[in-house]
């Protein structure tokens, strides 16, 4: 049986829009929780401070896939900004996509090897001088996954092995979505303009 993933993301937009995704997270997980379970794989942001770049969720459940369809696309926030009062911006975007896998292979977190780095994206000094950037090396597949956006090394090798997890998960699963590094690189490339949902201020 075919495994699913939903990613919610802010596409690289500002705080406002990794507030959305948080929003929508609470939202997601509460309105479906009868009929989809929701396993977290991974959250690359600050739970703590509601701000989420992105998070990665494995979907169990019957139906699940025709439960979260009405929510697939890029959903619009009509909101003032609760970071910068006095800016004009009003529109806010996040994107939600969903992933299938055919389960091939059991992925064992002991046949991964790390390597860490030194990063170069922005982060301060401490993340620019450190080894925190954390390289996921998979023995059996040869895959490879990387993260080294966040400060710390241990929360870049957690989203390290997170990525390699999902890249094997999808391994040679010709003619479906592929979930691992193109996942990730997807909230790039969200397309802003026509949203399945739209929210004003206080509805979500």
């Amino acid at each position: 049986m075919k495994r699913l993933f939903l990613e919610i993301s802010s596409g690289q937009g500002p705080e406002e829009c990794e507030l959305l995704v948080a929003k929508l997270m609470v939202r997601l997980t509460s309105e479906l929780r009868r009929e989809v379970r929701f396993r977290e794989v991974a959250l690359n942001g600050n739970r703590e401070k509601s701000l989420v770049k992105s998070v990665l969720f494995e979907l169990e459940g019957e139906g699940a896939a025709v439960s979260v369809a009405p929510w697939l696309g890029t959903i619009q926030w009509i909101a003032a900004s609760p970071f910068r009062p006095h800016h004009k911006r009003r529109n806010w975007y996040a994107g939600i996509r969903l992933f299938e896998a055919e389960p091939e292979l059991a992925f064992d977190p002991n046949d991964v090897e790390f390597s860490a780095s030194r990063s170069s994206g922005p982060g301060g000094q401490h993340v620019n001088t450190s080894n925190t950037r954390i390289q996921a090396f998979h023995r059996p597949t040869g895959q490879c996954a990387v993260a080294g956006e966040e400060r710390s090394q241990l929360r870049n090798r957690e989203l390290a092995l997170a990525r390699l997890a999902a890249k094997v998960a999808t391994r040679g699963s010709a003619g479906s979505a592929r979930l691992g590094l193109e996942a990730w690189r997807a909230h790039r490339e969200l397309e802003r303009g026509k949203p399945v949902r739209v929210f004003r201020e206080d509805e979500l």
